[in-house]
């Protein structure tokens, strides 16, 4: 402290032998951040790790010429810790995440807890952060004009974030997310003074696309498995991480080039139960849910929270519309103080025994969290155990394989379906790139899901989804039980040969992206123009009448 107190105070009157320690201090701190741009440089973030380099030489050619000015020292090092904390921040999340903090990183910062299973290297990263922001900066040194130098290194940075893009820049970044914090609370404002649009949503039932499979039962039961954060290129890896998922996929009606609408959890759960868009996370939907629309057709509707001592996910979970939600506070062995994957599919397959014994049919949906980005295994291991990624999926994998082999072996395997999808797909932070070094995607959230569907004696088949998404996954679902209801759903069956603009936009608080015919890209202009207008009346459709972000 002492030494920071003279950064701020201290002129050139300062002891030689203080003077070098502020010498050091300095070159310590712009180390520590060249340290980090090389490492983006290493990580293939090229144009990050440049721009970054040259953004902090603009940054300490400033503090050195503002410290040359008596009273502006101490602006000069309150302005170099602020600006310092941004760029370690900002390269610390690209190494770990794939790119510079985002509005979904943002959104989704009360649920860190889930992050648990990073938690050494974050708060190490974090409490680093920290300790090379506050090092103090050494005065500036007399009669070395900087002003020429300065202007060099801006010219330079500009010159590399025309070439290489804004997207570089970590101070840039930073202002994009203040500006789009901004553009969203005016947007959400403006949805808000919207008249009631929902009349041009509904629609009062579903047509039939799928001809009844003779072995279905009338009004079958249903059990539906969200698996956290789950790509099919898991699944299809040929180390066979995933094999008793790949063997049941491979025995059902199973929809191929199928993706993600969003991202993350709290948007995909609800987006794919409503079968519509989610503006914030924790957005109620005034709308109807597929478990709503099948309490109406007489079934019994359960969803087991998984996170029971997540009093924010557990609320969240009650605006889903099942007639109940299962699960209470308690000590489980699961990492975040969740269920273990293990015991989710315990409590899953207790719940549907009970629910088979009553006299109506019943939706019973489960959303495993073990798979969740971070995390390990705490039961099963894959291989040698060394890849905490690989290992959660395999024990996913292990416990999904034992519920199927005790539902076929029960008497529920008569009248029951099982749907297996995912909430998301997997997020490609540092751990997940380095498990699958060939995956197809990196900083994007975005690619194919499972989605399928099976029951004893079903006729297995693969259907092209042609790159929709799962808006279409409420409405697919009650086309193949051969039922319809009242609903506003923006989805289509996947058994229709047509789907529509929304079903091929993936839309999430960062990107509005098309994955028509399976490819990732930019909606055309026309395109962009209509969805921004039909989602725009959505969301206002959805909202309760006394605003956004209530209860239903």
């Amino acid at each position: 402290m002492e030494s920071r107190h003279l950064a701020r105070e201290g002129g050139h009157g300062a002891s030689p032998e203080k003077g070098r320690l502020l010498l050091v201090s300095t070159l310590l701190k712009l180390a520590c951040c060249a340290s980090l741009c090389l490492l983006a440089l290493v990580d293939g973030h090229m144009a990050q790790g440049l721009v970054g380099m040259l953004e902090v030489l603009v940054i300490f050619a400033l503090t050195l010429a503002l410290m040359g000015r008596g009273r502006l020292r101490m602006v000069a090092q309150l302005l170099n810790d602020a600006m310092v904390l941004l760029v370690v921040v900002q390269l610390a999340v690209l190494h770990f995440a794939g790119s510079y903090v985002t509005m979904v990183m943002l959104a989704n910062v009360d649920s860190i807890e889930d992050l648990a299973g990073n938690a050494g290297p974050y708060l190490a990263a974090a409490a680093a952060a920290i300790a090379i922001c506050l090092l103090p900066v050494a005065p500036r040194v007399p009669h070395r004009p900087l002003g020429l130098s300065l202007l060099a290194l801006l010219l330079a940075e500009a010159a590399a974030v025309t070439a290489m893009g804004p997207g570089g820049s970590p101070l840039l970044g930073c202002a994009s997310l203040v500006s789009q914090a901004r553009e969203r609370a005016a947007y959400a404002e403006r949805l808000s003074r919207m008249s009631d649009t929902s009349s041009r949503y509904f629609r009062p039932g579903l047509d039939s696309h799928v001809s009844r499979e003779d072995d279905l039962p009338k009004r079958p039961n249903v059990i539906l498995i969200f698996t956290e954060g789950l790509s099919q290129e898991v699944i299809d890896d040929e180390r066979d991480v995933m094999s008793n998922v790949r063997s049941f996929q491979g025995q059902s009606v199973s929809f191929e080039n199928y993706y993600n609408h969003s991202f993350a959890t709290y948007r995909g759960l609800s987006g794919q139960l409503f079968s519509g868009y989610q503006y914030d996370n924790y957005d109620a939907n005034a709308l109807v849910s597929l478990p709503q629309a099948l309490s109406g057709l007489g079934y019994v509707t359960r969803f087991i929270n998984t996170e029971p001592n997540n009093e924010q996910f557990t609320d969240y979970l009650g605006t889903l519309g099942f007639d109940e939600v299962v699960g209470e506070p308690g000590t489980y062995s699961g990492m975040a103080a969740s269920m273990s994957d293990g015991e989710a599919y315990e409590r899953l397959f207790d719940l549907a025994e009970e629910l088979e014994g009553g006299d109506e049919p019943f939706f019973a949906a489960i959303y495993t969290f073990g798979t969740h980005a971070s995390l390990d295994s705490v039961d099963r291991r894959f291989g040698d155990g060394g890849d905490a990624v690989l290992n959660k999926f395999h024990d996913a994998d292990h416990h999904f394989g034992r519920f199927m082999e005790r539902f076929l072996a029960s008497g529920m395997a008569d009248d029951t379906i099982v749907v297996f999808t995912a909430d998301h797909a997997s997020f490609a932070e540092r751990g997940f790139v380095t498990a699958f070094p060939e995956s197809s995607y990196r900083a994007e959230a975005i690619s194919d899901i499972p989605f399928f569907i099976y029951h004893k004696g079903v006729a297995r088949r693969a259907i092209d989804a042609g790159g929709r998404n799962s808006l279409d996954f409420a409405p697919t679902l009650m086309d193949y039980l051969g039922l319809s209801a009242p609903n506003f759903f923006l989805g289509t069956s996947l058994f229709e040969r047509d789907g529509n603009l929304y079903d091929t936009t993936f839309y999430d608080v960062d990107a509005t992206l098309s994955t028509r015919g399976g490819v990732v890209s930019e909606l055309d202009e026309d395109r962009a123009k209509q969805f921004e207008e039909g989602l725009s009346g959505y969301l206002a459709a959805k909202l309760p009448k006394d605003g956004p972000g209530t209860d239903v």
